[in-house]
């Protein structure tokens, strides 16, 4: 009997911890989440487009031997000008399925520096804002179940006030 009410006890206490908390941190990953994507947007918005194809995929080894696979793309300037870039985003797949041999991808890149482009997908410029978005929602949806929960147990706990019958 002892043994569940320390069960019980240890529940409530993560409730309260839970609900005080985790809504608050996953409102601010939320903001955080809204503010990245807003930088993404304002940041990458003034950049002029391309399409870029895939020439190929390298493959690097660092000094832990641990094998990294790196995307090379080119593309034509409106001047007519080849250039060509290494995808900053690295892979640990040698397939990776999204960038095959010879596909064809937007970029963007600033204007006075076209080696610095950047694959122009939702998934490569936002990646940060999807995942703390994530993370926002899971957290705060935890904490707001939990505010739930404790406020059910709580009505469970509180003596029940009986009206005396009427005479």
């Amino acid at each position: 009997m002892f043994a569940l009410q320390e069960i019980l006890a240890l529940k409530n206490r993560f409730y309260r911890l839970s609900a005080s908390f985790l809504p608050w941190i996953g409102g601010v990953l939320m903001a955080l989440a809204a503010l990245s994507a807003a930088n993404t947007w304002w940041t990458f918005k003034s950049w002029p487009r391309a399409e870029a194809v895939v020439t190929e995929t390298s493959a690097s080894q660092d000094a832990m031997g641990n094998v990294t696979y790196a995307t090379h793309l080119r593309f034509r300037l409106p001047s007519g000008q080849l250039v060509t870039f290494t995808d900053p985003v690295t892979s640990t797949d040698p397939d990776d399925p999204d960038l095959p041999t010879a596909a064809t991808v937007p970029v963007a890149y600033p204007s006075g520096l076209p080696g610095s482009a950047r694959i122009a997908s939702i998934g490569r410029l936002y990646r940060l804002a999807i995942v703390l978005g994530i993370l926002g929602i899971a957290f705060f949806d935890v904490g707001l179940i939990s505010r739930l929960r404790l406020k059910k147990s709580q009505a469970g706990l509180s003596p029940k006030r009986v009206k005396p019958p009427m005479v």
